[in-house]
């Protein structure tokens, strides 16, 4: 199978994001709504997660490090559970909170657009 995007990959790459769609949740291999959730799996996918933002960013090297490690930790490892309540709806609920942010957007300017009009058809009518 051929990787997407090679002509944006330094030669020297030897790892693709892809490889962790798992842990990184991509659209792809999010839980389907209503979909069984495996906690044992993604207790598995926590761990990975914990140890690649350990390796990227190790703690113990500086404040700087430190606090990428804390953020991406939260940010990507904490999410990974099956309970509903928890950050990990947050994650499967990405898309309907997305749409709905979309939606009251265009709403909002439909809105502006039909008062300047309103106001743009009596500024005529004086």
């Amino acid at each position: 199978m051929d990787r997407a995007h090679m002509d944006t990959v330094p030669n020297d790459a030897n790892i693709c994001l892809a490889d962790f769609c798992d842990v990184l949740g991509c659209r792809s291999t999010l839980p389907v709504a209503g979909g069984a959730c495996s906690a044992q799996r993604m207790q598995s996918r926590r761990v990975l997660c914990q140890h690649l933002v350990h390796n990227c960013f190790p703690p113990e090297i500086n404040a700087d490090y430190w606090h990428a490690h804390e953020l991406f930790e939260h940010e990507l490892c904490e999410r990974l559970t099956c309970d509903p309540a928890g950050i990990g709806a947050e994650v499967r609920n990405h898309g309907a909170r997305t749409l709905r942010i979309v939606g009251t957007v265009v709403v909002g300017i439909v809105l502006v657009v039909v008062a300047i009009g309103i106001w743009c058809h009596e500024m005529d009518a004086r």
